[in-house]
């Protein structure tokens, strides 16, 4: 700031200088010109009001003591001030089903052209959690937006920072930082499923499952599983899951269908829930031997038939699994007994003798009690039997002379022979007879069980 007087100065000093807008120091008379002196003008920081330097009347004399006159004003422009920014990210949160927010950046006034530049790709911008689109500006450069995209399988906070002094105003004023955060949750749930039991039977098809959650779950996931939707079953069928308070547990029963051998399973299926923020689960799964099939067993008496003369047969008992607890007292016979059970090279095989019942014609017969063995997993094993043709019973027969008295003019008669079963090798040498002979043997015709002789 230059002061120029008329005459030469006496007793003028900073005090005596009316200042607005920012400060006045280093006052000092100029070299050479007594009628000038300088000083050096401060502007405010931070500050837009404008400079107005003047000298009031009577602040000093010429050097014969005539007090001054007013001065003019000297005025000038200032803008100290810096900018500002306002940073917001549109929603207030992220996830896998919306994973991305609009950001506008609201500046306190236009940014020079070389901070649109600047920012417009993203320099001088701190991104965390995420990353962000190109800027797009207005036209009065006051403010712009960009799309912010969080990172993918990540629980976090997200925030979008202008770093402070990384723009300017028109007048060049550095800006100061502006943020918003944006809290982040796209990582997925996953599940682990454990079917208590290692294996299940007959004697114990059933099983408690259990569902254990990396995180909560959504209220729309659990009325979902609770029956069923979104998990496999194999093997098996299972119960409505009872849920935990806080939604990162459940347990449910399975149980294993009869009659089969298989490996059984229970599965979450991948994207079948979401947690609470929406992002989809993997999937879970566990697997459990299961053998509901009872064994079954066939019995075969070797012999089609049985008589007096070979009254006995092997009897064989084949399983369709080895058995356990099988014994004597597990089998029974009709019309015959069965001795000397022994298990054979084959596991699935046993041997024993049937002897059939003397003077007996008809079925005999050799079962198995069902459910009177089991399998090695303990399922009860099912019923066999086979029968055979058995004839122990003797025959008997009926001789019948037809004359009570013989003579010369009547010394013949017919001898009948009447059997309770069809005779086989019957002749006359089986015939005993006394005062006479026999002859002319032969059966008759229509009843294969009489014979006929002549008696002489």
């Amino acid at each position: 700031v230059t002061f120029t007087f008329s005459e030469v100065p006496s007793g003028f000093d900073l005090a005596d200088v009316s200042v607005t807008g920012g400060g006045l120091s280093n006052l000092q008379p100029v070299v050479g010109n007594p009628l000038q002196y300088t000083a050096t003008f401060t502007a405010d920081d931070n500050s837009t009001t404008a400079v107005a330097i003047s000298v009031a009347a009577d602040k000093f004399t010429d050097p014969v003591g005539n007090d001054n006159l007013a001065s003019n004003t000297d005025t000038a422009t200032v803008d100290t001030q810096n900018p500002t920014v306002v940073v917001e990210i549109a929603d207030a949160s992220l996830s896998d089903g919306d994973n991305s927010s609009n950001v506008t950046f609201t500046f306190s006034e236009a940014v020079s052209a070389a901070t649109v530049a600047t920012l417009a790709e993203g320099a001088g911008i701190t991104v965390a959690g995420g990353t962000l689109s190109a800027l797009s500006w207005a036209a009065d450069h006051t403010s712009a937006t960009a799309t912010f995209t969080a990172t993918d399988g990540i629980t976090a906070s997200g925030s979008v920072t202008v770093a402070a002094g990384s723009y300017t105003d028109v007048a060049g004023n550095l800006g100061s930082t502006g943020a918003d955060t944006v809290a982040i949750d796209t990582q997925n749930p996953t599940v682990v499923v454990e079917i208590v039991d290692g294996a299940l039977s007959d004697g114990d098809n059933n099983s408690n499952v259990t569902f254990t959650f990396s995180e909560a779950v959504s209220a729309a996931t659990v009325a979902t599983l609770a029956e069923g939707a979104g998990i496999t079953v194999v093997g098996g069928t299972l119960s409505a899951l009872s849920w935990a308070a806080d939604h990162t547990s459940a347990t449910a029963t399975f149980t294993a269908t009869d009659g089969i051998t298989a490996s059984g399973s229970v599965t979450v299926d991948a994207n079948g829930y979401t947690d609470v923020a929406g992002n989809l689960g993997s999937s879970g799964t566990d697997t459990v031997a299961i053998d509901t099939q009872n064994p079954t067993l066939t019995v075969e008496i070797a012999d089609g038939a049985l008589s007096d003369g070979h009254n006995s047969s092997v009897v064989t008992f084949t399983f369709s699994e080895a058995p356990v607890g099988f014994t004597a007292a597990d089998i029974s016979a009709t019309h015959g007994t069965v001795s000397n059970l022994a298990a054979t090279a084959d596991p699935l095989v046993f041997t024993a003798t049937f002897t059939a019942d003397d003077g007996f014609t008809g079925n005999g017969s050799v079962s198995v009690t069902a459910g009177s063995y089991t399998d090695a997993a303990l399922n009860l094993g099912g019923t066999g039997t086979d029968s055979v043709t058995i004839d122990t019973e003797n025959p008997t027969v009926v001789v019948d002379l037809d004359r009570s008295t013989f003579n010369d003019h009547n010394n013949t008669g017919t001898v009948t022979f009447t059997f309770s079963e069809v005779p086989s090798g019957f002749d006359l040498a089986d015939v005993s007879v006394t005062g006479g002979g026999l002859s002319n043997l032969q059966p008759v015709v229509g009843n294969p069980l009489q014979y006929t002789a002549t008696f002489t």
